[in-house]
């Protein structure tokens, strides 16, 4: 393997110091290097000639640092924030020369209701649960802001250390899908809503077991992925395919057992798929029609059933990240008061961030909750 420069006939193409092609030469050297497959295939080429070109009449594109580069402030851990958004410490920060500044939302990523102002309206005013919209023009200076881990959510993973209710093994929990991406809301037909579990390796199975919540499902079908690889890494491995005893048109909720082949399936990742919903109302109750619409399973089982009407069930039901590995196509919205938390951190109160320098007073981009919260508090 050879690391070479440019052949001396080139060198009046380059107008750069000795040093400075020395480092250009020694940074290709240390990338080869590093990537094995390209010493392998380098070891019986050919030398290569490499030209470089500073002559800024050449130049075919450019840009400004001031404009083009920035920063972001971030989630912060409880109590950093009035440290850090003080004169003293965002001059030595903005020392650093960056000028425009994002705000990222963090609170997506833990499957959080994120409140940005911490001052609204609770659908259940009573109660303080259900659906919150922060107070459009706020009372007093947003300092900081909070998040409600969701209680029906339907992820083993993401950032955190919250779980999935489907495979919690609790039958009083349950996972419900998002009400907004239903006919009443987007005035289009339902959307269908999915569910995951991923048996962690290849196994035989030929059945399924559902306990749905309400409102449950009475259209759906069990499929599975043909793909080696994993369905959301790589999409085009494989397609989902329905067991040949996977189709139900005629659900009536509870528990349900289904027998999804008369033979084993070698499968890892299975998925219902939900289409029509019964519209009963959760646990919440039938005074907000949001409670009645999608779709809720309390746990998701999967094994095989014998001849004689015995169920094995090879998924892991824990109330942590020890769990079978669920996914889910959206989530409800759905919290209380009591969900609220500072452990996962602050979210700088918008006022601060506007009023403490930390923008330079540039325009900053600013980011709206939408998967997990509802329209009427991202408008």
């Amino acid at each position: 393997m050879r690391c070479l420069g440019a052949k001396a006939e080139d060198m009046r193409l380059m107008s750069i110091t000795r040093p400075a092609m020395t480092g250009a030469l020694l940074t290709l050297c240390v990338a080869v290097l590093l990537n094995p497959a390209a010493a392998l295939a380098q070891r019986n080429a050919p030398p290569q000639n490499i030209v470089v070109d500073t002559t800024s009449s050449h130049a075919v594109s450019s840009f400004s640092p001031f404009r083009s580069l920035g920063a972001g402030i971030d989630r912060l851990r409880g109590g950093t924030t009035d440290k850090v958004m003080t004169p003293d410490f965002i001059q030595k920060i903005q020392s650093a020369g960056w000028q425009t500044v994002s705000y990222r939302q963090n609170t997506e990523l833990f499957a959080e209701a994120w409140h940005w102002n911490p001052k609204g309206k609770w659908s259940n005013a009573k109660a303080k649960e259900g659906y919150f919209v922060g107070d459009a023009v706020p009372a007093e200076m947003i300092r900081h802001s909070w998040a409600a881990p969701l209680p029906h959510r339907g992820f083993s993973n993401g950032d955190g250390d919250g779980y999935s209710r489907l495979t919690d093994g609790d039958l009083n929990t349950y996972w419900k899908s998002n009400p907004y991406l239903t006919q009443p809301f987007t005035g289009e037909r339902d959307h269908p809503q999915w569910v995951t579990l991923d048996l962690g390796s290849k196994l035989e199975i030929n059945a399924i077991r559902i306990a749905w919540a309400a409102p449950y499902a009475t259209k759906y079908r069990v499929q599975y992925w043909t793909g080696e690889r994993d369905p959301f890494n790589a999409p085009a491995n494989g397609i989902w395919q329905t067991f040949p005893l996977g189709t139900v048109n005629n659900g009536k909720g509870g528990t349900v057992t289904l027998r999804l082949a008369s033979w084993m399936t070698p499968a890892r990742y299975l998925r219902v798929w939900m289409t029509v919903s019964s519209g009963t109302c959760d646990t919440h109750g039938s005074e907000d029609r949001r409670n009645c619409l999608g779709f809720a399973i309390s746990e998701l089982y999967a094994g095989t059933l014998s001849g004689n009407g015995d169920f094995h069930d090879i998924s892991k039901h824990v109330p942590n990240r020890q769990q079978s590995i669920t996914q889910c196509s959206s989530v409800d919205p759905w919290h209380a008061e009591t969900d609220m938390t500072q452990a996962s951190g602050d979210q700088v109160g918008f006022d601060l961030f506007y009023t403490s320098g930390m923008t330079r007073g540039l325009p900053a981009m600013i980011p709206v909750a939408l998967l997990y919260s509802t329209p009427e508090d991202a408008a």
